[in-house]
């Protein structure tokens, strides 16, 4: 009950916020339309974000290597100082922690560091990253069709429900999963635009792999593959090469 009457706020300032947008395509001033699509992605999001606790899966994990990360960036650790012994292989109860990719960790440590030991520190970077997301769409349906398909793009993600939560870190691998999106449309734009312009696009795969490398994208791209090659009864060995 204590989020009803902000809910039912936001959603309102939300509905205004995207009449505008339509009355602003129908005007032909796209730029205004896009700007209201962002600024109500970035409303709901940050209505999402001020749940004020951490959560389960997986961001109270994320959060606290995030944190042991400022002392020392480039050892993740989740327990700092594991008295017992513990099994390496167990991601919830080691102490080198490997399971995510270092950039959104990183993000993560540098918000808290910057802004204090707080939930709202550990959502700062997926708010931005979620809501540059929306633009990046916008982007990749302009490039790829028109201003039209672009706007619509980044509108339906702009109120995607399980982008928002994501962010929110309402949903298993949160933080990251939102990094994840954000590098791979990047790294999909970084491909488009080579394309558009004629120009080679091997500097652009090079980006595109090295952002989806470091954000540990590209890991849950190779699950994803792997599971596929191994379903068709093939040899994993050359996608773990």
């Amino acid at each position: 009950m204590e989020s009803l009457i902000p809910g039912i706020v936001t959603i309102a300032i939300c509905a205004l916020g995207f009449y505008f947008a339509w009355r602003s395509y129908q005007s032909g001033k796209y730029r205004f339309c896009l700007f209201f699509v962002l600024l109500c992605g970035l409303i709901l999001r940050l209505f999402t974000d001020l749940d004020p606790q951490l959560h389960t899966w997986d961001e109270r994990f994320h959060a606290l290597v995030a944190k042991n990360l400022i002392q020392h960036p480039l050892k993740p650790t989740l327990y700092e100082n594991p008295v017992l012994s513990y099994d390496y292989k167990n991601w919830i109860g080691n102490h080198i922690w490997l399971e995510k990719g270092p950039v959104p960790l990183w993000s993560i440590a540098a918000s808290i560091r910057l802004f204090g030991t707080n939930v709202y520190a550990v959502r700062l970077p997926s708010l931005i990253i979620s809501t540059l997301g929306i633009y990046i769409t916008f982007l990749l349906g302009l490039y790829l069709f028109d201003k039209r398909i672009g706007l619509l793009a980044a509108f339906f993600h702009a109120v995607n429900g399980l982008a928002i939560e994501l962010a929110a870190g309402r949903i298993s691998s949160d933080h990251v999963e939102t990094f994840f999106v954000f590098f791979t449309e990047l790294g999909i734009l970084f491909c488009v635009l080579s394309i558009l312009q004629k120009r080679s696009y091997l500097f652009a795969m090079l980006c595109a792999v090295g952002v989806l490398r470091a954000s540990g994208a590209l890991d849950l791209a190779l699950d994803g593959l792997r599971w596929l090659v191994s379903a068709v009864g093939m040899d994993t060995r050359f996608v773990d090469a």
